[in-house]
């Protein structure tokens, strides 16, 4: 018969695929807000907590808010409702919204949010450029590495990142004649792994938010590096959240119902003088 679960059995659902020992140390994820016994009917996934976010949250009932980035990275000090973080915190309590987050350890997971980039960009014969190092996970770790499955210049591969994401355009460090055999992905901010991506043998290095050291050492090594913008490197874990939540709550007979926030866009968006005109 079917029933509705509570919010610490949602976690446990997830963390049975992105358990939380392969989140890194500094990261917060799990229940953010909320209390863990409250009964769910209806879940919200997102890549990000933001007004519209809540709102939407708000007028479809919704008992979980599930994000992908966490709302509470640090301790809260203060609870001053004239801060946007407090002020959504509070109001994800009144209306009685539970917030959920599942971050590096979705990152890091089979499957997870650099798999996504991966399979995006078909990659073949796609591994961990930062293998998870306890060694319990062997398919888990930051980033991916992996071959085309065909030579491609550095031009081809950038056109084929921006249509596949749905990108007006992307920054590159390389010489866009330059052939690219082996690619290495990170979704979202990957200037970490830069030592990882010069060590395994590609010559492209997608990812989001590349520092400036990053690009130039780039430069001088004769490698590629594309910064594709973190938004659009992580989003399309969203509809793999949604779709395994919706097939744990049939084969758990949960009374629960999926939706995913549609309307989620960029914070920031491209300026092309003249093209408003």
């Amino acid at each position: 018969m079917a029933h509705n679960p509570s919010v610490a059995e949602i976690w446990q659902a997830v963390a049975e695929w992105a358990p939380s020992t392969l989140a890194e140390e500094w990261d917060n994820v799990g229940l953010q807000v909320g209390d863990p016994a409250a009964k769910v009917k209806k879940i919200v996934t997102a890549l990000d907590v933001s007004q519209p976010l809540v709102a939407f949250a708000i007028d479809t009932r919704a008992d979980i808010v599930f994000t992908h980035h966490p709302l509470i990275f640090a301790p809260l000090k203060q609870l001053d409702l004239s801060s946007p973080i407090p002020r959504v915190i509070s109001t994800l309590i009144r209306h009685d919204i539970a917030l959920l987050s599942a971050h590096t350890n979705l990152d890091s997971v089979s499957n997870g949010v650099s798999d996504q980039l991966a399979a995006m960009l078909e990659l073949m014969d796609v591994l961990p450029l930062c293998p998870e190092p306890s060694g319990q996970y062997p398919s888990a770790g930051l980033g991916r590495v992996g071959r085309l499955p065909e030579p491609l210049s550095l031009r081809q591969v950038s056109q084929h990142v921006c249509v596949r994401l749905g990108l007006p355009g992307v920054y590159v460090t390389g010489d866009p004649n330059m052939v690219v055999n082996r690619v290495a992905v990170c979704g979202g901010s990957g200037s970490s792994l830069w030592p990882a991506f010069v060590e395994s043998g590609a010559e492209l290095f997608v990812t989001a938010e590349v520092k400036h050291s990053v690009a130039r050492e780039a430069e001088m090594r004769g490698l590629a590096v594309m910064d594709a913008g973190h938004f659009a490197t992580e989003r399309p874990i969203i509809p793999i959240l949604t779709e395994y939540l919706r097939s744990i709550a049939i084969d758990r007979q949960w009374d629960v119902k999926v939706l995913m926030f549609r309307d989620e866009k960029m914070p920031a968006s491209w300026f092309v003088p003249g093209a408003e005109e």
